[in-house]
């Protein structure tokens, strides 16, 4: 049986429905992995920031380090300028005592003030990672989403074009009517004759 014209196109057009729902469907996957592949990588250093300034040592820090060691070396300072005094004013023992006593809190003073400051500077990179977490992610993400979804309509466009080519196809392959219409003049040019004659 030879194809009509109508049916070749319906089939080259079937094919080229699938063959693009076939591509948007790879597309589609691709785009979805990528998509993962980057939210991991960006979840990884964000939570890789957030574990080295969270979790670090306050007091190490080079500010505070040297916050401390000034207010030692003045305490040093002020402890070498009582002894002086002390010998030449004849202080007592308990007046030394007293002193060091003084120096003892302001320096337990101080680093309570650090410890407090440390746990503003904990909340604040919370923060910060909670800042920079969530619209980084939404954007990423959003982005992505569309891209696959503009390879899922492409992947649905094809697949409804080849659905409808394959209808066509179908529905007129089906269809005899002209298949009797072109038999029916022969048969009826033969019982002509044969009536004529």
């Amino acid at each position: 049986m030879a194809l009509n014209a109508n049916q070749i196109a319906g089939i080259v057009e079937g094919g080229i429905g699938f063959s693009m729902a076939t591509v948007g469907a790879i597309m589609e996957q691709q785009q979805r992995k990528k998509m993962e592949k980057q939210l991991r990588q960006r979840q990884n250093e964000v939570e890789n920031w957030y574990n080295k300034e969270y979790n670090s040592d306050y007091m190490q820090r080079a500010d505070i380090q040297n916050v401390v060691r000034a207010m030692r070396n003045s305490q040093k300072e002020d402890n070498e300028e009582l002894r002086s005094r002390a010998v030449i004013a004849g202080a007592t023992p308990g007046a030394e005592a007293a002193t060091r006593e003084r120096s003892a809190k302001a320096m337990a003073g101080l680093y309570g003030n650090i410890a407090a400051q440390g746990q503003l500077h904990k909340d604040s990179i919370q923060d910060k990672y909670y800042a920079r977490k969530e619209p980084l992610y939404n954007m990423l993400y959003q982005n992505m989403a569309d891209k696959a979804n503009n390879y899922n309509n492409l992947m649905y466009n094809g697949l409804k074009l080849g659905g409808n080519s394959f209808n066509t196809f179908v529905g007129q392959g089906s269809d005899t009517s002209g298949i009797g219409k072109n038999a029916s003049p022969m048969g009826g040019g033969g019982g002509g004759g044969g009536a004529a004659g």
